[in-house]
């Protein structure tokens, strides 16, 4: 920058200097863009108004806040009512479900119990004596339905623990009154009473629950052993 040219410079901000100090302290400080002056009345004014509206709409924004809050907590309120609703269907469902089987369930038992009581007879080949020779097709014919009773057993056996149904363990237990039956009693002397003897009929549980009660006889072991559920 040549000497001139600061010359100029200096002579602008003088002038800019004494325009400056030419006017009043009240009237400080100088307006944007050199155009005029502001005064602080006026500043004050316009912060107020400022925070007026600034007040206004935070009230505005919590009144929303409020709002979405609500509309939340409906909504949360929806969602738990429809998940509790969609709990008790699938619980009312498999209800139902249960409830249908059940019926079917005890059946299939019926029919096991026929085929295990039939079992024996099918196990029991024909005497061989000394015409045993001419009973040799009676004996292969024992044979096969014993094969083809004891196969059908095993199926159904596994159709049934499919159901999850399990057998109770009874013989040798203790007598209990809310899975077995009495039926009969017994007096071993070596065993305790209301231990139980034998397994008259299979009882089986459904999961957890109780589809068909034992039938058992149980020890006395003395005389002042009774159950309600002796049948005499």
């Amino acid at each position: 920058m040549d000497e001139p040219q600061k010359e100029a410079l200096l002579r602008e901000f003088r002038t800019y200097l004494d325009a400056v100090d030419a006017y009043p302290a009240e009237n400080e400080p100088p307006l944007l863009g050199g155009t005029g002056r502001v005064s602080l009345q006026t500043l004050l004014s316009e912060l107020a108004a400022l925070r007026t509206e600034v007040r206004t709409e935070a009230r505005q924004f919590k009144g929303s806040l409020d709002q979405f809050r609500e509309v939340f907590a409906t909504l949360r309120g929806g969602y738990t009512t429809l998940e509790r609703q969609a709990a008790q269907r699938v619980t009312d469902q498999e209800a139902l479900r249960r409830e249908i089987l059940r019926p079917l369930l005890l059946q299939i038992l019926e029919v096991r119990d026929r085929m295990v009581n039939s079992l024996p007879v099918a196990t029991a080949l024909p005497a061989k004596k000394w015409w045993g020779r001419w009973c040799h097709h009676d004996n292969r014919l024992a044979e096969s339905l014993r094969a083809g009773q004891e196969m059908n057993l095993r199926r159904l056996d596994k159709l049934i623990a499919s159901y999850q149904i399990h057998p109770i363990a009874t013989e040798g237990q203790p007598h209990d009154p809310f899975t077995m039956t009495v039926i009969e009693t017994d007096n071993r002397t070596d065993l305790g009473p209301g231990i139980v003897t034998e397994e008259i009929r299979r009882g089986y549980l459904w999961g957890t629950d109780l589809l068909r009660p034992a039938e058992v006889k149980v020890n006395r072991g003395s005389a002042s052993f009774q159950s309600q559920d002796t049948i005499k």
